[in-house]
């Protein structure tokens, strides 16, 4: 090969060279661009994805996002959170006045807790907004309640031992609600509430309709007195054991059970007579109780009688003396009928002052000493108080308006005036009751009444309706109020949206 061909052959190959050369950089920087590209992307994904969680976390979320519309009212995530747990403590407390440390296992599950939820909030949107086109305005009572209440929010949140009221609400009502969304809701439902009274109250009746509903149900109202003894089938059959030694089976303890309430009922000749049974034939376990007299004794309104033996008790005809054993799956009840109440009698209408001590907590104190010598302290100072503001209002113009007014501004006690209508027997604690119920009490008594609440300035204002009328006027105000609501709420049926997923 020629030198000239050699040489064209070496540059065609150097040229073949930097071609590939090139095109490696070329390939090299388009992968630097796309590593580039993607990182920038995937940076902008990481920093997205943070984003979303912390929005998720925050209070953004449940603050700002329509959760449930009813109508045209707007309720937040946080604003079902209130309702929702509000609604779940107080099924939980009753639950648990009922079954105690089994309460969790008999409330109602989540999704029925929800659905109450939302019908509360559309009942409430229907009154809070009658009362807004209405004009209605929270009464000075309601504002005093409402403020009340948010004050007790520090002293609520320490004695669960938070160091915040921020972080007590966050735990007792789950994400976003804080004092104001608290406050608004409080005042928003109180509005509502107060204004549904009115509703209610602007529905009257006549004494004869009165009379009729009364008679038509007394069987639900006539308060009906009795004793009653319960002799447990099922502990004899875990308790008792036969000559061999085994236990006895669920038939033979009844058996044996029904026997010793047949002899039980044979030896009853009146009220005494029972009570000493009583305590004769309880068990070991129990006996120590039936040595106090009442705690056979019940007084009750028909309709919160027992159905094992309501019946029974409720027959046109029974007097003062029948008595029966009712049987029922584990057991027998010993009867004895004494009386039943028609409620007829008038309730009273009276206005009090609530002067109460302040708290004393044990735990601040060195002993119980020193622990009770507090609470004597706190006590005499707010009998000192109570006094004074009675010697205030004798020595003005003592009038029942005064009196009213006076209750608004010192009372620890919520009604408008210090005014309690309607007032049943037995409805207040018993200092309070018996000076209420006096026989010789007239209109304008006043006096000082000391009960486990504090100290009581009364001022006796009268009779009040009825009492068989007003539990039947309760009931009608009641169902007319009902009706109302259901021919109204269509109008804010709730709209649930997809935030209410992050609720609770």
């Amino acid at each position: 090969m020629s030198g000239s061909k050699q040489k064209l052959k070496r540059q065609e190959e150097r040229n073949q060279g930097i071609d590939k050369r090139q095109l490696r950089d070329k390939q090299r920087e388009e992968l630097v661009r796309k590593q580039k590209k993607y990182g920038i992307i995937a940076g902008v994904v990481t920093a997205l994805i943070l984003a979303l969680i912390t929005f998720f976390n925050s209070n953004l979320l449940y603050r700002n996002f329509t959760a449930v519309k009813a109508g045209e009212v707007e309720y937040s995530i946080a604003d079902f959170n209130y309702y929702y747990n509000n609604l779940y403590y107080s099924y939980y407390n009753s639950y648990f006045s009922n079954y105690g440390e089994y309460a969790n296992y008999m409330m109602p599950d989540k999704e029925t807790i929800e659905g109450d939820t939302i019908k509360m909030m559309e009942e409430t949107a229907l009154l809070y907004t009658q009362a807004k086109e209405t004009g209605y305005e929270l009464s000075e009572a309601g504002k005093k309640q409402i403020e009340s209440n948010m004050d007790s929010l520090k002293d609520t949140a320490e004695a669960a031992g938070f160091k915040s009221v921020k972080q007590y609400l966050k735990s007792y009502f789950k994400g976003g609600v804080n004092e104001d969304i608290y406050r608004q809701n409080l005042e928003e439902y109180t509005l509502a509430m107060e204004y549904g009274e009115t509703v209610l109250d602007s529905n009257t009746f006549s004494d004869k309709e009165l009379e009729d509903y009364y008679a038509d149900n007394k069987d639900k109202y006539d308060v009906i007195n009795y004793r009653y003894f319960f002799v447990n089938g099922a502990a004899v059959a875990d308790n008792e054991e036969t000559e061999e030694n085994e236990e006895v089976d669920g038939e033979t303890a009844m058996a044996e059970a029904k026997t010793k309430a047949d002899e039980f009922l044979s030896k009853i000749t009146d009220e005494e007579s029972f009570n000493k049974l009583a305590y004769e034939y309880a068990d070991e376990a129990t006996k120590e109780s039936y040595s106090d007299a009442d705690a056979t004794l019940v007084s009750s309104q028909g309709a919160n009688i027992d159905t094992a033996y309501s019946k029974w008790l409720l027959e046109n005809g029974r007097n003062s003396g029948d008595k029966t054993v009712v049987e029922v799956a584990n057991g027998y009840y010993v009867l004895y009928f004494i009386s039943r109440d028609n409620n007829d009698y008038e309730t009273v209408n009276v206005r009090h002052i609530l002067i109460k001590p302040e708290e004393v907590v044990k735990a601040d104190y060195e002993d119980e000493e020193a622990y009770k010598a507090a609470q004597e302290e706190a006590l005499e100072k707010a009998k000192a108080e109570a006094e004074e503001l009675y010697s205030q209002w004798k020595n003005g113009d003592a009038t029942e308006a005064s009196f009213g007014k006076l209750a608004d501004e010192h009372s620890d006690d919520a009604p408008a005036g210090g005014l309690y209508e309607n007032v049943a027997k037995g409805q207040m604690v018993e200092a309070f009751n018996n000076w209420i119920y006096d026989a010789s009490r007239k209109p304008g008594d006043t006096g000082i009444v000391e009960t486990n609440f504090g100290y009581h300035i009364m001022y006796f204002v009268g009779n009040g309706m009825k009492y068989s009328n007003y539990l039947a006027d309760t009931d009608k105000k009641t169902e007319a109020y009902n009706k109302w609501v259901e021919e109204n709420v269509g109008a804010f049926k709730a709209e649930e949206k997809w935030p209410l997923k992050f609720a609770h």
